[in-house]
């Protein structure tokens, strides 16, 4: 599969998981064999008021890469 200019080996994803995926979780599913991880939802305030836990949320290491992060909001200029 292909997404964008990433190419995705394997057939089996990570879902996008609130208080599940954290980085120690996405890890061990690249390891065995997910084609790609994705972390738990960052808030788009939190990241423009650059709060500690939410950018904690956004870290990827190369173990579980590719890797797709999610941003919620509501306000398009945040």
């Amino acid at each position: 599969m292909r997404i964008s200019q990433v190419d995705l080996e394997g057939f089996a994803a990570l879902a996008p998981m609130a208080g599940a995926a954290d980085m120690a979780f996405r890890e061990i599913c690249a390891s065995y064999g997910a084609a790609y991880t994705v972390n738990e939802m960052a808030s788009a305030k939190g990241i423009v008021a650059g709060d500690s836990k939410t950018l904690a949320l956004l870290r990827v290491s190369d173990a579980q890469r590719p890797c797709a992060v999610q941003i919620f909001g509501d306000n398009p200029q945040t």
